[in-house]
């Protein structure tokens, strides 16, 4: 009887070991997680099992701009159930996340130094889809979000939208290294614009920097007022460009606006400077054909 409570003794162990995994609490440990698509290593601080993070615990790393954030909350298999994440700049970014997708926040809230921003839909970890933006503890917008701002829905080339009394479309883009004397930081890209002023008096479409760009990253990109000028001079000029002085009920056609963007800048949208969340978000580029 003793033999075989003992065998029966070591045949749990057995199982726990090699059927169900050893869990342990770890410090500070270095292990391997994937967050999003990539495989990412750092220190891992809680309970493990099979070498991934399983119940409580927090996990450290760097990103690409070796910046420090963690994942602390509750695991599962290497996957972070519910929880935070944070990133340490000189604002910390923190996330108090509803719903994870491997790793990446989807669905939850942002505090920017340690103040509520946004509550809503997320992907790759930016204001994406229906959300709600505050500012002082008050909604000050809900409704759609696109790459990180309030949007209305994205438009394509060659359709009119209306924004401060201008009517507009983008008709085509071109990219250049260099405009005249002027050396891109990464490429010049030419974004050519028709225009109808529909107030009663003469303005300027370009005046005070109207229009920015923004990507997928939620970079933010404001027109080249030098690369303007030096186009205007190549174009002797004759040409309308972004300061021209257009009468009321008038069109202007093929006005270059333009801005320097790094060659990596992906799904590159232009929007009146004060139209986040009233303008249609204009689908210039995919991204830059190298």
């Amino acid at each position: 009887m003793k033999k075989q409570c003992t065998l029966f003794i070591l045949l749990v162990c057995f199982c726990c070991l090699f059927v169900v995994g050893c869990s342990e609490k770890v410090e500070n440990k270095d292990i391997t997680i994937t967050i999003g698509e990539m495989q990412k290593q750092g220190k891992y601080t809680g309970e493990l099992e099979n070498n991934l993070p399983n119940g409580q615990g927090k996990f450290e790393t760097v990103n690409q701009e070796n910046i420090s954030y963690t994942l602390e909350g509750i695991w599962k298999n290497g996957e972070l159930q519910k929880g935070t994440t944070t990133f340490y700049t000189d604002k910390p970014s923190k996330y108090e996340v509803e719903q994870y997708n491997k790793n990446v926040p989807i669905k939850g809230k942002l505090f920017i130094n340690n103040v509520l921003y946004y509550e809503g839909d997320f992907n790759a970890g930016i204001p994406n889809g229906q959300g709600k933006q505050y500012s002082n503890n008050k909604v000050t917008y809900e409704g759609n979000f696109d790459n990180g701002y309030p949007a209305l829905d994205t438009i394509s080339l060659n359709t009119n939208t209306n924004f401060a009394n201008w009517e507009y479309s983008v008709t085509h883009t071109e990219t250049q290294t260099t405009i005249g004397n002027k050396q891109a930081n990464g490429i010049f890209l030419i974004v050519y614009i028709n225009a109808k002023n529909n107030a009663n008096t003469q303005r300027q479409i370009g005046a005070n920097n109207f229009f920015i760009l923004y990507d997928d990253k939620a970079r933010i990109y404001s027109m080249d007022e030098t690369a303007m000028f030096q186009a205007n001079i190549i174009d002797n000029f004759q040409l309308p460009w972004y300061l021209t002085q257009i009468q009321p009920s008038l069109f202007a056609q093929n006005i270059k606006i333009i801005f320097d963007v790094p060659k990596d800048a992906k799904q590159m949208k232009l929007i009146p400077r004060e139209g986040m969340g009233k303008a249609n978000p204009i689908l210039v580029i995919d991204e830059i054909k190298k």
